[in-house]
């Protein structure tokens, strides 16, 4: 069976993940290396760091796979004595090629967001800010309903379970503080989904799961609205595997590897007097 090209993997990841419902500032598909380069094997990852182009490199990889882009904007000199020309240069005496797939990958129908309302058990999913581009119906964030009700700190537990953190930032509008508030429906936004508090209705949405809330975002003006922000990686994280079911599915021939490497630069401390 013959082996796909770079510019194969990157046309399939694009039918599902249209370049059109990228946001302005992104950078995606090519990155560095050959469109025509045969590949073999394959490392998906969400960020691209040293260790991880070692691993791919340690299993022969012909190309990386990653959600976020190392090149946001032209370089004026890719020098080894900084962290992205030492990347880039890695990469190229890995012998490997990296496309990307970020904002656009976001907004694609089971992309991120839907990935995170899976995971955290979400039912009747959709988009939370649907749009279409290119013929295809795509969005920012998803919606969906949980099981059964819960009241804020039963749902904060059910939020770190599902993701297996110990750690959440959390914060509710006044009507939240009441006994007898509950959570049955969920917006979600993996990665910094902040934004949307200012471009969506919040009727009928009772809570809203994203990452890299600032301070004054978390005095919530909407009144029955409890935010959880649970970390940018551990929002996007899932996304790696439903990357590889997809390159899997389309190229049966191809070894694609999820990396080992946990790549989150966060590290959290708990500490006590005890």
């Amino acid at each position: 069976m013959s082996k796909p090209t770079v510019a194969d993997l990157k046309r399939t990841l694009e039918t599902w993940a249209p370049p059109q419902a990228k946001l302005d500032y992104d950078n995606i598909g090519y990155q560095i290396g050959n469109p025509s380069q045969k590949v073999s094997k394959a490392l998906i990852c969400l960020d691209v760091t040293s260790e991880v182009v070692q691993e791919a490199a340690d299993v022969g990889a012909d190309c990386l796979i990653s959600h976020h882009p190392i090149l946001f904007k032209k370089p004026s000199e890719i020098l080894t004595t900084t962290l992205q020309g030492a990347l880039i240069h890695q990469i190229i005496e890995a012998g490997c090629s990296l496309i990307t797939a970020h904002t656009n990958l976001d907004a694609a129908p089971n992309g991120v967001s839907f990935k995170l309302a899976e995971t955290l058990d979400l039912h009747g999913v959709e988009f939370l800010r649907p749009f279409e581009v290119a013929g295809q119906s795509v969005g920012f964030g998803a919606v969906g309903d949980l099981s059964s009700p819960m009241n804020p700190t039963e749902f904060a537990r059910h939020v770190a379970s599902s993701l297996g953190q110990q750690t959440l930032r959390t914060a509710g509008g006044r009507d939240t503080k009441g006994s007898d508030f509950t959570i049955h429906r969920v917006a979600v936004c993996g990665g910094s989904g902040s934004s949307l508090l200012d471009e969506v209705s919040w009727n009928g949405i009772d809570a809203f799961v994203t990452a890299d809330i600032t301070y004054h975002r978390f005095f919530v003006e909407q009144p029955g609205l409890f935010l959880v922000d649970v970390g940018h990686y551990e929002s996007e994280m899932m996304i790696i595997e439903a990357i590889k079911e997809v390159l899997d599915q389309a190229y049966p021939s191809v070894e694609f590897h999820s990396t080992n490497i946990q790549t989150n630069p966060v590290t959290y401390h708990s500490f006590s007097d005890s």
